[in-house]
């Protein structure tokens, strides 16, 4: 498993490169140029500490990994990652939001009140699928490292690492490749952008296994999501995608029980004959303990859960446009890097900022606005459309500015 510059320099040498690449950093290249003239070509230090994002994300993979290869008990694994979450918030002051030092008072309320809240929910999400996940049958490899080469039209070698953070062998022969995600379940524009990393997992894969493509599954893992199927009254199967920290419902602001599966609980508790006392009493507990445990068991009978996998296709002709895509992208790279080198125009990297940008450069990017100038510029206009009475078209209501960034920009 290289890892080591004197293991990398063997592979170069053997392949006749003189660089490896890794998919995030082809990545950072394709989401933000600004951050890759920082990070890759000025290797200027991070001036915003690391997102409890990132640090717990991370935390969920070691106990996945540890899962199976030192046989962790769900219980463990729940265990280590709120010991972790702890000291991400406790020890070391991470934050789902970030929350600078230039916020005004209402500004600052608001973004603590917001952490409480993300933090609550991310830590009830990641401990029920932890709590609750099985072993897959088969063998299983985590962070397995490959070493993919690409090769252009003229014959020249591109070097790219590659750690794939979960692959499943079946008896079959196919193979399946996991990537647990902690984000937000991606819509389809979403998928289709950043399926090229699981795309790139299965190129390397069958490059060094000599696995033919249409026998490797890949996918994404929501871990803070769950599936469900339930048997409705008509006697028709229903399936649902839930938050792992809202399946028994909860209270909304006016103190009514709404959300997970109340409704069909309900409806299912009615069909039983249960009273209307009788049955709020268990929905009650049931949004308390977010457990199915608490409902009769005619009840739990009815319903099935799995875990939220979204699939992707792959097959020789997407590794190839993928192969091709990736050639192009780094000989990109590789122009704007000498052109830089050549006559440091900071402009080869620029790359303007809109409101889509704003949650990552805000919360899970590592430079400040000081140092991300495109971003810099960016509030400086959001703040300028306010101080001249101007609605934002980006944000409906309010003052954009005081309510993501507080009262000034960047100094």
């Amino acid at each position: 498993m290289p890892k080591n510059d004197n293991q990398l320099d063997a592979l170069k040498l053997q392949h006749g490169v003189d660089k490896v690449y890794s998919w995030s950093k082809i990545s950072c290249f394709l989401e933000d140029k600004w951050t890759y003239f920082l990070k890759y070509v000025l290797h200027t230090k991070e001036d915003k500490p690391e997102n409890i994002y990132l640090s717990l994300g991370t935390a969920v993979h070691s106990q996945m990994e540890n899962f199976y290869l030192k046989n962790l008990s769900n219980a463990e694994m729940v265990e280590n990652f709120k010991t972790s979450y702890d000291l991400a918030r406790n020890m070391y002051g991470k934050n789902f939001v970030y929350i600078g030092d230039n916020l005004d008072e209402e500004a600052r309320k608001k973004a603590e009140e917001t952490n409480e809240k993300l933090a609550r929910k991310f830590v009830m999400c990641c401990s029920h699928f932890l709590a609750n996940v099985k072993k897959e049958e088969g063998m299983c490899e985590c962070e397995k490292f490959y070493p993919c080469v690409i090769t252009d039209a003229g014959g020249k070698n591109y070097l790219i690492q590659c750690y794939i953070d979960f692959a499943n062998w079946k008896s079959d022969g196919s193979v399946d490749i996991i990537d647990y995600k902690t984000s937000t379940f991606y819509d389809p524009k979403k998928a289709e952008k950043l399926k090229r990393q699981l795309e790139f997992y299965g190129i390397a894969l069958s490059q060094n296994e000599g696995i033919s493509c249409d026998k490797i599954h890949l996918a994404w893992n929501f871990i803070k999501y769950i599936n469900v199927k339930y048997i409705q009254k008509n006697g028709k199967e229903k399936e649902r995608r839930l938050e792992r920290n809202d399946i028994g419902g909860h209270f909304d602001n006016d103190g009514k029980l709404t959300g997970g599966l109340q409704a069909v609980v309900k409806s299912m508790l009615k069909e039983l004959g249960y009273n209307e006392d009788d049955a709020y009493e268990i929905l009650v507990e049931f949004a308390t303990t977010n457990s199915m445990s608490v409902l009769p068991q005619e009840i739990q009978d009815r319903f099935t859960f799995s875990n939220c996998i979204l699939p992707i296709e792959f097959n020789e002709q997407e590794a190839s446009l993928l192969e091709g895509f990736i050639i192009d992208t780094i000989k990109e790279i590789e122009m704007r890097e000498e052109e830089y080198e050549r006559t440091k125009d900071e402009s080869l990297w620029w790359q303007d900022v809109s409101y889509e940008d704003v949650y990552r450069l805000e919360n899970l990017s590592g430079y400040s606005p000081k140092l991300h100038k495109p971003y810099q510029e960016y509030l400086a206009k959001v703040k300028a459309r306010e101080e001249e009475g101007q609605e934002n078209p980006e944000i409906v209501g309010g003052s954009a500015f005081s309510k993501l960034w507080g009262s000034k920009t960047s100094e």
